[in-house]
């Protein structure tokens, strides 16, 4: 069952730039109240060649081949590897995979991992899988502390009904809520639907439209410019009450 929820375009802030204040303060907001960290150290489980110049750079490890290193519940895998002691960071690169627990898997070409803030940044071919729901793009930050994954040049959430895209967007693989920003789409099998905000759950499948939008099917097309009232609408009567768009 597939679910949209509108809101009302009333309840948006006036400001027209709504959409960039909301994505900022979903990530920054949440970091300005940041709960005590944990003062772990990024651990080296195995690594085929292990090198250090104490001279030059005494605080750097060098690790070659087959890395394997672990920070809390987080183990994280590439060909090679640059741990920075002092700071507490790791910078990996090829074949890059991080795992915490069974259900979400991190893949990408390149990762810095800040150990202090716990903030991992992947760049190139990135996915995120959690269970049935994949999220794809070149730009990842993922933030360990509120276990949230963003993306801000692009990317594609996609799970067993729908694949969304969009030009910004964040998912939290603890509450299944994905949030996007500009040029979002949505496609499912019965019909498509465009927006410029939107809310989605992977579980319930259930998505909120927070701006204009349109959603076409091979039998309706329904513009939504001003949404009057909150409209909660299966895929079953979607194409059914256009005139309440």
């Amino acid at each position: 069952m597939f679910g949209i929820c509108l809101l009302s375009a009333q309840n948006k802030k006036k400001s027209p730039s709504a959409p960039e204040k909301k994505k900022v303060d979903s990530i920054e907001q949440k970091r300005t109240e940041t709960p005590e960290k944990k003062k772990t150290r990024v651990d080296l489980l195995y690594a085929d060649e292990a090198q250090a110049d104490k001279h030059l750079r005494p605080d750097v490890q060098v690790l070659i081949g087959s890395v394997r290193m672990k920070h809390d519940s987080m183990y994280m895998f590439c060909d090679s590897a640059l741990i920075f002691e002092k700071i507490n960071s790791v910078e990996a690169f090829g074949n890059v995979r991080m795992e915490q627990g069974d259900t979400l898997f991190i893949y990408g070409d390149y990762l810095y991992y800040d150990g202090m803030s716990q903030l991992a940044m992947l760049r190139e071919n990135v996915r995120m899988i959690n269970r049935n729901t994949v999220l794809t793009t070149d730009s990842l930050n993922y933030d360990r502390l509120y276990d949230l994954g963003y993306y801000f040049e692009g990317g594609t959430l996609t799970d067993e009904d729908n694949v969304l895209t969009s030009e910004w967007g964040e998912y939290s693989p603890a509450t299944k809520l994905a949030v996007f920003n500009h040029d979002v789409k949505l496609v499912n099998p019965k019909f498509v639907l465009t927006s410029d905000t939107l809310k989605y759950s992977t579980a319930t499948k259930i998505a909120t439209i927070l701006g204009p939008s349109d959603i076409v099917s091979d039998q309706n097309h329904i513009t939504c410019v001003l949404i009057k009232k909150v409209l909660h609408i299966t895929l079953h009567d979607i194409f059914q009450i256009s005139i309440q768009c």
